[in-house]
């Protein structure tokens, strides 16, 4: 790529006076040799799997293995459904974006953006707005080209990973690839687009990786759900024209010194946190006694 991080980009595309997809085409081309209809194809083939996982996920009533997950994407469609208050893009992408994360704790197919643990979020606020705008197909999947380009240039400095960064790096990620996406299908530019990715991020700062008994479930299911949410605020903040005041590419340097200083309790480990809660223990020691179960003493 011509450029490894925001401000790169930004000044790129100024120079060159071109489209930030345009240029999400090429750099696929130079890295995968593959022309901007094969990357379309395969964008649509995770919008397929994000959909039907949105649709079996709403519609289970089926339990996680250990009963901590699974009903809750089902309650909030509900209620979403039956009230005009919460009938917008705020409340079925959280209805969603929960549905999606049970199905990854039921180890069903899902699409990691950028994790399993947050892979509800960017396909709840795609479902939500495509449900009430129907935009153009083709600029849904460029949407999730946007999401996912964003995110590798942030992965430049900053890994995805829980266990390395908390979940600012997980849900926090997540958020900013979902506002990324949004403001893409608003007509954002391309700066709306970068500020929209940065405000999520800047505000998940922090934010820890604490798995009761290590599973992706608690609290990572209901954390898709909220963080959805601040997906959408950033897009609207940005679209509206509001900035980070500080820089895009020194909030991820800040994401970084976050995440090397977090205790690594706090690093997907399950040893602070909410794991460690009474309630967090207790499911633990019934995990462990179903591993032994299934597999035996050895």
């Amino acid at each position: 790529m011509p450029f490894n991080s925001f401000e790169e980009l930004n000044n790129y595309l100024s120079k060159e006076k071109k489209k930030l997809v345009d240029v999400i085409f090429e750099v696929e081309s130079n890295l995968q040799g593959s022309t901007p209809d094969e990357t379309l194809l395969k964008a649509a083939e995770y919008w397929r799997i994000m959909k039907a996982s949105v649709k079996k996920g709403v519609k289970s009533k089926e339990l996680s293995l250990l009963k901590l997950t699974g009903k809750d994407a089902a309650k909030i469609n509900r209620l979403v459904k039956k009230s005009p208050l919460f009938d917008n893009i705020y409340g079925r992408a959280t209805a969603y974006a929960v549905a999606v994360n049970e199905v990854n704790a039921k180890c069903g197919v899902i699409v990691a953006c950028p994790t399993a643990g947050s892979c509800g979020i960017l396909p709840g606020v795609l479902q939500a707005y495509s449900e009430i705008e129907k935009p153009d197909r083709k600029k849904i999947l460029e949407s999730i080209l946007v999401s996912g380009f964003l995110g590798m240039i942030l992965f430049n400095d900053v890994t995805t990973a829980g266990a390395d960064y908390g979940c600012q790096a997980e849900v926090g990620v997540g958020a900013a690839m979902a506002a990324a996406a949004l403001t893409y299908l608003e007509d954002g530019s391309s700066e709306e687009i970068i500020q929209a990715f940065i405000l999520a991020i800047k505000n998940s700062l922090g934010l820890i990786c604490d798995p009761v008994a290590g599973l992706v479930e608690v609290p990572c299911v209901k954390r898709n759900g909220i963080f959805a949410s601040v997906a959408i605020s950033a897009s609207l903040m940005a679209l509206s024209g509001v900035k980070s005041f500080i820089s895009p590419d020194e909030v991820v340097l800040t994401m970084k010194e976050v995440g090397d200083k977090l205790h690594h309790d706090f690093k997907e480990t399950a040893g602070g946190g909410l794991a460690k809660t009474r309630d967090g223990k207790a499911v633990d020691r019934a995990f462990e006694s179903e591993v032994k179960r299934f597999f035996g003493d050895n």
